[in-house]
């Protein structure tokens, strides 16, 4: 009990310690359950990778754009969805000016159990155009929009990987 004698210090009030609680057992579960993350790819009713690409040539973007394929493992076909990504310098550190979070409204129909490969221009999102192109990280969809008038939405990217 002596690990814990801090919080008698520190930390005087009950629902400063239900807090201080109940974070170590959010963050203790996450090593304790390693499942999650198959748990939460095999749940998702997509798969999705992409990165970040600047390439004087490419018709689909002015400066840079994310490169990305959408597979629907959903039995509805899909209509739209928002793509959620944060930008990272070479370095893994946010871009010094501007937003690292990006939110994108996509509208492009993706067949049930099908692929998609499309590109969607970030410029818009860069006050600096850097010489290294960033990176994207946590990639994910907050939201999907379906053929049948369904949605799914996942507005904490609790299925991103």
């Amino acid at each position: 009990m002596k690990m814990f004698s801090f919080l008698k210090k520190n930390i005087a009030h009950p629902v400063e310690k239900t807090f201080v609680a109940f974070l170590f057992l959010l963050f203790s579960s996450c090593s304790i359950f390693p499942g999650f993350q198959a748990f939460a790819e095999d749940s998702a009713p997509y798969l999705l990778k992409g990165e970040i690409k600047m390439d004087e040539t490419c018709d689909d973007y002015e400066v840079a754009g994310l490169d990305f394929y959408i597979y629907n493992r959903a039995q509805k076909e899909i209509t739209g969805f928002t793509l959620v990504f944060y930008l990272f310098d070479e370095d893994g550190n946010p871009p010094s000016t501007g937003r690292c979070n990006v939110v994108v409204d996509v509208c492009l129909s993706v067949p049930e159990h099908s692929g998609v490969s499309s590109v969607v221009d970030i410029t818009r999102f860069l006050s600096v155009i850097p010489d290294v192109p960033y990176t994207a990280d946590f990639l994910y969809i907050s939201k999907i929009h379906y053929a049948d008038g369904s949605e799914w939405s996942d507005p904490l990217g609790m299925f991103a990987f």
